[in-house]
């Protein structure tokens, strides 16, 4: 009696707690046009489906007759290690069917949280891989989520080895303005031996201390490397208010009017990072450039300022087969 109590207690138990929990995990998989169908199939066809069946089995042994506690354990035993291959199988597939989605950007912020180890786990993966996508996708879902770990992560990657990773985790820093991460990308901003990696520190540094990195972010602005130069003159012009305005103004007028390709280039450039819509005046004289590769970034940059008056710019540069794809997308 006494085993027969504590079994049905252990019963409900995992019934309300590990099982009922472990198949709302696993409708996380699932597109949510699909999630609520399935709920309905599994909660009101298989579980009474699934109780008839018992019924049938119990009817069955009553009816053999010379069926001993023997018997009732070795069906008990094969029925377990069913639910085990079954369950095995099924924390498997959800597993890979939770990466393929995240691959397929097809979880958007309702689809997903990360409430249970198994998605958090598959999210720490693609972080810790060296594949920018995989990592970009684990970012993209921490953040959606709102999960509390997402500073703390993008702190440990700017210290990745790798420049990519680096200038992704520094992009986001920037973005959402994690003053936690200021002596982190500090450091970077000044010691950082990859240009692309200095520039966007040096950007994100502006955006954390905004006046107070003028000077730093200014000193920057004569750096042989087009990256860091486009960083400080970007983080001054979005950040560094009247004083980093002016610097970064007047050194973005002496580069327009520049005999070198290249310089132009780097201003439509760094307007484009800037994406201010009042910051469009220069690009009307860039995307009428003489040469193609000027007017190319001028028109990515374009897409990005989206002001009006560009817009008939944009449509000439449709005549030229070298810029139509850019004209097009802007």
């Amino acid at each position: 009696f006494g085993l027969i109590v504590a079994s049905r207690i252990i019963d409900i138990t995992l019934a309300d707690g590990a099982r009922r929990g472990a198949i709302n995990t696993a409708y996380q998989a699932l597109p949510a046009s699909q999630r609520m169908t399935v709920q309905t199939g599994v909660e009101g066809i298989a579980a009474p489906l699934a109780l008839g069946l018992t019924g049938l089995v119990l009817l069955a042994i009553n009816a053999i007759g010379d069926v001993t506690v023997v018997h009732v354990v070795i069906l008990t035993l094969l029925i377990t290690l069913l639910w085990i291959a079954s369950a095995n199988r099924m924390y498997l597939h959800y597993a890979d069917s939770l990466r393929q989605a995240l691959r397929r950007r097809a979880l958007d912020k309702t689809e997903l949280t990360l409430d249970d180890s198994t998605s958090l786990a598959v999210v720490r993966r693609f972080l810790q891989s060296d594949d920018l996508t995989q990592v970009r996708l684990a970012l993209d879902t921490l953040e959606s989520a709102g999960h509390e770990s997402l500073d703390r992560q993008l702190i440990a990657l700017i210290g990745s080895s790798l420049p990519p990773l680096r200038v992704e985790a520094l992009s986001r820093i920037e973005r959402l303005r994690i003053e936690a991460a200021g002596p982190g990308v500090d450091r970077l901003a000044r010691h950082d031996p990859d240009p692309g990696a200095r520039g966007a520190a040096v950007r994100a540094l502006c955006a954390l201390q905004e006046a107070d990195a003028v000077d730093l972010a200014s000193a920057y602005l004569e750096d042989p490397a087009p990256e860091i130069r486009a960083g400080a003159a970007a983080g001054l012009l979005r950040y560094g208010g009247i004083a980093g305005v002016l610097n970064a103004g007047a050194w973005l007028t002496r580069l327009e009017a520049s005999t070198d390709p290249a310089d132009r280039q780097l201003v439509a450039q760094i307007l484009g990072q800037v994406e201010a819509h009042n910051y469009y005046r220069p690009l009307l004289d860039l995307l009428a450039d003489p040469d193609w590769r000027v007017r190319a970034s001028a028109l990515s940059a374009a897409g990005h300022v989206r002001h009006a008056r560009l817009l008939p710019l944009i449509v000439d540069n449709l005549a030229d087969s070298r810029t139509r794809s850019a004209a097009t997308a802007a």
